[in-house]
């Protein structure tokens, strides 16, 4: 009776209904018998005012204004999936579409923030038969693509745009053995008891066979098209055309045959196949390191220091003034302008010619239309190791026109990121909230060395419409991270530069054990956004990584200072269950809520008690994360020769990871959509929307 008394109450202070939510969420959960006992208890002209309460909340919630505003204040601080074009559909579909975003999007953000989450999916395949140099996620409003390239020279495109297949997507999990010959993963059943039918090497080939059928069957499923370049691939760039009916891929190359090579792939066709439609074949060898793809233009960026820009429509091409012979780890071609980021840590801004057709006029200097491959730096004083961008003085085209070096003391950069320049917003209605993109867009710019992680913030300003470079100069530093008892071996950044992840191995061995970080940044306790440090929160979207220890309850150290110990991946006898693990988990330093104490996780011979019971009651996903930890690299690896990461992409709207590895295997990591097998991502959708109360 007390409980009665105290949910009438409740309800009594009508203004209170969407004041408290885990209040409101018990009181929508009560059952219509015991909501009119509740009622009884007040006076009439309470229940009157309850009734006008409840009729405003549920109209003002099913409006399309207030949904469009939510989504435009979320998204300024978290990715939030492409809105699809619905020009034609009802207000109401309108609106449980924008509610499907923003529940999605919070619900990738309580995971990223989970120490140790693990995906929904997560989809293996042998994607290449040698080491994976480069991937790229190409996403857009109606499919989601990853391109691959490795050492054997194959471009693949992979089509993530529907669910994936589960069972760890082409090969099954079962131990498998490696063949020289065929390069093919095969598996190799135990042994079994001699049947009547079937004689025991009739019986394993029949195994053999069926294994095989399902690893192809899978890998048709996601495989999208693959072509032979025919030289070592470095790099790789890709993007979508505006109508998203044609995928642009650019492939760079060790070797000058094959330096830059572009090709087109009809998506509307089948089966899709990529054209080559341009390649640029210098006199002179340079290497391409890293390539920039913009609309009709790219820039290559290469091992000797030269910067190229190419035209791949028409041919044209130019190489563009450097002042230093340092490697170029990655640049990134603007509209009018290209930041250009060297091995050795310099950040540099080129100009670009005003069009195609237009070359520079200088005296001192040939064009660099006429001398595509011709060196700039002879007979030429070194430039200066720092130049300030002005604004009042004419900006010549293909030159330097701002630098920025590094400190002394830092360290040969081992990847370098940058997030796509800022464009409308998606899902963006209102014309306040494109007003203020122009004016807080920005670039995101991260570098990452042996033990540091630095991000740059090119914050958008406002300047003449004829000058070449919008943003400030020099970049403000906006997080840094270090780790300093770990050995960082690569990352990547999000589009929208909001979510980063990083790679590192906990210890030595073959293989090492590597570990996988989601980084955030957020600002002090006094609100700068300059004084930012990035939070390292150890994730585990593939089973062959580890977790750092968690300190004790009761130590007050950092978790991303933790780096002396660590966890195997998986632990005998010991199942640990998909989703957040902890009862309370541990969240990223910064968030709106304090950090909590972060709890001890299982350990050998102290099982998870939340765990099921089973392994038929594991989620997907869980019964892979859960074998021995003698296993790393035998059960979902080859277990004669050695397996690395190598290589780490992100979409950071989409919750996707994708890795690479040394053997040529793929794993790609979905924390939003369940297997293809399992649910539908339509169902899923009104499944939540359902459960909100909107339907």
């Amino acid at each position: 009776m007390a409980t009665v008394l105290r949910a009438a109450e409740f309800v009594a202070d009508g203004h209170n209904l969407a004041g408290n939510n885990g209040r409101a969420a018990s009181l929508a959960s009560l059952p219509t018998e015991l909501i009119i006992k509740i009622l009884r208890l007040v006076p009439p002209s309470t229940i009157l005012s309850c009734n006008r309460v409840c009729r405003s909340l549920h109209f003002a919630c099913k409006s399309i204004s207030l949904w469009s505003t939510v989504l435009d204040d979320w998204q300024r601080e978290h990715p939030v999936l492409p809105k699809s074009d619905n020009s034609n559909g009802t207000n109401e579909d309108k609106v449980q579409e924008l509610i499907s975003m923003l529940i999605t999007s919070e619900e990738l953000s309580e995971r990223w923030n989970t120490y140790g989450s693990e995906p929904q999916t997560v989809f293996r395949t042998r994607a290449h038969i040698d080491r994976i140099t480069c991937m790229k996620i190409v996403s857009g409003r109606c499919g989601r693509y990853l391109v691959t390239g490795a050492v054997d020279g194959w471009i693949r495109i992979w089509n993530m745009s529907n669910p994936l297949p589960e069972a760890q997507g082409s090969n099954i999990p079962e131990q498998t053995s490696y063949n020289e010959e065929s390069a093919e993963l095969r598996s190799t059943a135990g042994e079994m008891p001699p049947s009547s039918s079937f004689g025991s090497n009739e019986l394993s080939s029949l195994l053999t066979n069926t294994a095989a059928n399902e690893r192809r069957k899978r890998r048709k499923q996601v495989l999208l098209s693959e072509i032979d370049t025919g030289g070592d691939i470095t790099c790789v760039d890709a993007e979508l055309s505006q109508d998203e009916k044609r995928l642009v891929c650019v492939v760079g190359s060790y070797y000058s045959s094959a330096g830059c090579l572009v090709y087109v792939l009809d998506l509307d066709k089948r089966p899709a196949m990529l054209d080559q439609r341009a390649s640029l074949n210098p006199r002179e060898w340079f290497g391409t390191h890293c390539v920039s793809l913009r609309g009709d233009y790219i820039t290559i960026g290469t091992y000797v220091g030269f910067i190229h820009v190419f035209k791949w429509t028409t041919g044209w091409r130019a190489t563009m003034e450097t002042g230093s012979r340092c490697s170029t780890a990655s640049v990134k071609l603007l509209e009018n302008s290209v930041i250009s980021v060297t091995r050795a840590g310099s950040i540099e801004v080129f100009s670009l010619p005003s069009s195609a057709e237009e070359t520079s006029e200088l005296s001192d200097a040939p064009s660099p239309r006429m001398n595509p491959s011709a060196s700039l730096l002879e007979d030429r004083h070194p430039d200066p190791s720092t130049i300030d961008l002005k604004e009042d003085t004419p900006i010549p085209p293909g030159r330097v026109i701002a630098r920025q070096t590094p400190d002394e003391s830092s360290r040969p950069l081992l990847s370098v990121t940058i997030s796509e320049e800022p464009r409308p917003r998606p899902g963006c209605t209102s014309q306040r909230s494109k007003t203020a993109d122009a004016k807080c867009g920005r670039i995101i710019l991260q570098m990452i060395d042996s033990k540091t992680v630095l991000h740059y913030a090119f914050q958008r300003k406002k300047r003449p419409s004829s000058h070449p470079f919008p943003y400030e100069w020099p970049p403000r530093v906006i997080g840094r991270a270090a780790l300093p008892n770990e050995r960082i071996t690569g990352g990547a950044i999000g589009a929208l530069g909001k979510r980063a992840v990083l790679m590192s191995n906990l210890t030595g061995g073959v293989p090492p054990v590597s570990c996988i970080r989601a980084l955030t940044r957020q600002p002090d306790d006094s609100g700068s956004v300059d004084a930012a440090t990035i939070a390292m929160l150890p994730l585990r979207p593939i089973p062959d990584v580890g977790l750092p220890a968690l300190p004790a309850p009761s130590s007050n150290i950092p978790n991303n200072d933790i780096s002396s110990s660590f966890l195997r991946p998986t632990v005998p006898k010991t199942v640990c269950p998909a989703g957040p693990a902890p009862a309370s988990p541990p969240r990223a330093v910064g968030l709106e809520s304090a950090a909590v104490s972060p709890p001890t996780p299982p350990t050998q011979g102290t099982p998870d008690r939340r765990a099921p019971s089973t392994s038929s009651e594991l989620p997907f996903g869980s019964a892979a994360f859960s074998s021995p930890s003698s296993s790393i690299g035998s059960s979902f690896g080859v277990p004669s020769r050695s397996d690395v990461l190598t290589e780490i992409c992100i979409d950071e709207a989409a919750g996707l990871i994708c890795i690479g590895t040394a053997r040529g295997n793929c794993w790609i990591a979905d924390y939003v959509r369940k297997p293809a097998t399992a649910t539908s991502a339509v169902a899923t959708t009104k499944t939540t929307i359902k459960g909100l109360g909107m339907v």
